[in-house]
């Protein structure tokens, strides 16, 4: 595998649909609802079931990316669109 440099990571925008809990009663009445969320981040991994991002990414001596942090894994079927920030 190559090595993740932060040069070759892409910073993108997700829009998607969240989960929205409430507690206690609601009237049947009520609308259910879920919530819109847009997230900015590295984008570290991509397949048929998920997108994940990271917020921070540490390097080594070389710029290498070593480790990462505050991921966020957003299944694909909640997606509504990606697009990148930077080119």
């Amino acid at each position: 595998m190559a090595e993740v440099t932060v040069v070759n990571l892409r910073v993108v925008r997700v829009k998607w649909l969240d989960s929205l809990a409430t507690v206690g009663w609601k009237d049947v009445e009520e609308e259910f609802t879920f919530v819109k969320v847009e997230s900015v981040g590295y984008l570290w991994r991509q397949d048929r079931e998920a997108v994940v991002l990271v917020g921070s990414v540490q390097l080594d001596e070389d710029g290498d990316v070593a480790a990462v942090n505050g991921t966020l894994t957003i299944p694909v079927a909640a997606i509504e669109s990606l697009e990148d920030l930077c080119q």
